[in-house]
């Protein structure tokens, strides 16, 4: 996050002036992705499409307690 900056995601990262906003009182880069509705589930469908990386957030995700 301190390198990259922060990435915003989903539709109300469309709002007016957020980016420059959490810029400003954050001090980090903030970047807008160009289709941010669509990130969750392009993210979800490349997770889903490799599989020893689900098997690792499963696990991580059990072991957490996050799982039932």
């Amino acid at each position: 996050l301190l390198e990259q900056g922060l990435f915003l995601a989903g539709g109300l990262s469309r709002l007016r002036g957020l980016d420059s906003y959490l810029q400003q009182h954050l001090s980090m880069p903030v970047h807008l992705l160009e289709e941010p509705e669509l990130a969750v589930s392009r993210g979800l469908s490349r997770l889903l499409q490799d599989g020893p990386q689900l098997e690792a957030l499963v696990k991580s995700q059990a072991l957490a307690g996050r799982l039932g």
